[in-house]
């Protein structure tokens, strides 16, 4: 898992590379929105990396730690090799989009409906000429029947880079969950 903090963060990218890297992030929200969920694959490398890391809650108390390290963000996380709310690739992800289709799937009978607003978007460079690191926080208005209604935020830290259909395409994307139990029936909607 990656450290999402001042040490990591590259140069800024240009003002107009980031702006477009900006208004792709929006157009993949209204995509998602819309429930056009065969497109949104699209925005996603062929070689994409999508997690949802388990959050747990930290106990103790800061005299008990020797460092503010143990209290990082990232230890509250589930690690690569434990379980996930989401650890998936394109395949899957494909997978279980096409099971969206079948009007006999509980978690989409009826579908859910969503809003994602996505904010404070930083992007900058990394070690490779083709990828930047994208940092946003999103918080997402789920609804479905008349009675189930949950609101969800995050952080996102994407790896983007030119391609795809879209003039980009999101290689990875790690999901850092503000909540650390899942509220709704299903995870049946994308971040």
């Amino acid at each position: 898992m990656s450290r999402i903090d001042e040490e990591r963060y590259g140069e800024p990218l240009p003002r107009d590379l980031a702006y477009r890297i900006e208004q792709f992030l929006y157009q993949e929200a209204r995509c998602l929105a819309s429930r056009r969920h065969r497109e949104w694959l699209t925005f996603l490398a062929d070689d994409l990396s999508y997690k949802i890391p388990i959050r747990f809650t930290a106990t103790g108390s800061l005299q008990d730690q020797e460092s503010d390290e143990l209290w990082r963000v990232e230890n509250e996380l589930s690690k690569p090799h434990e379980t996930h709310f989401m650890d998936e690739g394109k395949l899957e992800l494909t997978a279980r989009i096409a099971k969206t289709g079948y009007l006999k799937a509980w978690a989409f009978s009826p579908p859910p409906r969503t809003r994602m607003h996505i904010s404070n978007v930083e992007a900058s460079s990394t070690d490779y000429d083709d990828e930047y690191r994208v940092l946003s926080n999103f918080l997402i208005f789920y609804s479905r029947h008349d009675h189930e209604q949950q609101v969800y935020s995050g952080m996102r830290e994407d790896r983007i880079r030119p391609g795809g259909q879209r003039g980009f395409e999101i290689a990875s994307r790690v999901v850092t969950p503000d909540w650390n139990v899942f509220q709704g029936a299903a995870l049946n909607f994308f971040i």
